[in-house]
C-alpha cells in the first residue's frame, strides 16, 4: 500500500521519497542562497538542486525572502525555507552602512542558528560569497560548509576583496565558477 509505505519515516516536505536504510544513508543538504529571484547564481543553484534530489539527498533552500525562485526550488523536489540574512551589498560600504549589517547579523544569529539545529544538516552549501554568516554558523556549529564562488570583484580595492574571501578561509571546500574568479579570491 502506496500510504503505508512512508509510515513512520521522517523527512522533509518535498524531498526524495525513500525508505529505510536507503532513506538512512541520505544526505541532508541545507542550501543558502542570497535571494528569491532567477538570476544566474539562483538558476546555478537550481542546477544544484536538482543533481542533489536526483541524486536521493534532503535538500532544504533558504532565501531571505519570497520570490519567484521558491516555486522552481519546490517544482525540482525541495523544500524551502524564508529566512532572512545578512548580504553584503555596496550600500553597506559606509560606516552607517556597517552599522546596518552589524544590526541585521545580530538580528539573524538566532534564527539562522535555529535552523541550523532544528535542522541538522550533514553539509551546507553557501551559493555565493555575499552571504558569509551562513559560512560561519555551518562552521562553528560543526558543520561541513561547501562555497559556491560566482563573484570576483577585481576593481574593488585590496582591503574589499580581502575582506570578502576572508569567510572562505572557514569552508571545507570552494567551488569557484571560473579563473578569474580563482585569481581574485585565492
Amino acid at each position: 500500500d502506496a500510504g503505508t509505505a512512508d509510515a513512520g519515516v521522517e523527512r522533509w516536505p518535498g524531498s526524495h521519497p525513500a525508505t529505510g536504510e536507503d532513506y538512512a544513508r541520505m544526505t541532508k543538504v541545507l542550501i543558502a542562497n542570497p535571494g528569491a529571484d532567477l538570476y544566474g547564481s539562483d538558476r546555478m543553484m537550481l542546477q544544484t538542486v536538482d543533481g542533489l534530489v536526483r541524486s536521493g539527498h534532503r535538500v532544504l533552500v533558504t532565501m531571505p525572502y519570497e520570490g519567484a525562485l521558491r516555486a522552481e526550488v519546490e517544482r525540482r523536489g525541495a523544500s524551502v525555507t524564508v529566512l532572512a540574512a545578512p548580504v553584503l551589498r555596496k550600500g553597506y560600504m559606509s560606516p552607517v552602512g556597517l552599522l546596518r549589517l552589524f544590526r541585521s547579523v545580530l538580528a539573524a544569529l538566532r534564527p539562522n542558528t535555529r535552523l541550523l539545529r532544528s535542522e541538522r544538516p550533514d553539509v551546507v552549501y553557501v551559493s555565493t560569497i555575499t552571504i558569509p554568516l551562513w559560512i560561519v554558523l555551518a562552521r562553528v556549529s560543526r558543520i561541513p560548509v561547501v562555497c559556491h564562488v560566482h563573484e570576483a570583484e577585481a576593481e574593488a580595492s585590496g582591503v574589499v576583496r580581502r575582506a570578502l574571501s576572508a569567510p572562505l578561509l572557514q569552508a571545507d571546500k570552494i567551488i569557484l565558477n571560473s579563473r578569474f574568479s580563482r585569481s581574485v579570491h585565492v
